[in-house]
């Protein structure tokens, strides 16, 4: 199925794709075809989709004792405030937080 071609190439490359025209292109679809796609199986957009599976990379790379820097980067992301301001609203606390131990309560909806 063509989902799930999309799924595991974002999952393969993640940190290379930089906006949802990478996957229109690569699949010959146009934005709305793609957003409808992801809404009608996964219930969410692509660039939600996409910045939730930066964010779990990012906390296994955190975890695994990267630097916050490096775990913004390696997970795709290209702005370092945007990075943290998402981590922070998806997961209650900072980066450099939760790569110090401090572990949110809330759980990882993006598994």
């Amino acid at each position: 199925e063509q989902l799930k071609l999309i799924l595991d190439d974002i999952s393969k490359n993640l940190p290379e794709i930089r906006s949802i025209s990478y996957l229109t292109d690569k699949y010959y679809l146009s934005p709305s075809q793609l957003r409808r796609l992801f809404a009608t199986h996964l219930g969410t957009t692509p660039k939600a989709y996409i910045e939730g599976k930066r964010l779990a990379r990012s906390r296994i790379l955190l975890k695994s004792g990267a630097r916050v820097t490096e775990a913004c980067m390696a997970s795709g992301f290209t702005d370092l405030s945007n990075y943290i301001r998402l981590f922070r609203t998806n997961f209650g606390i900072t980066p450099s937080e939760y790569r110090k131990g401090i572990i949110s309560t809330e759980p990882n909806k993006y598994k």
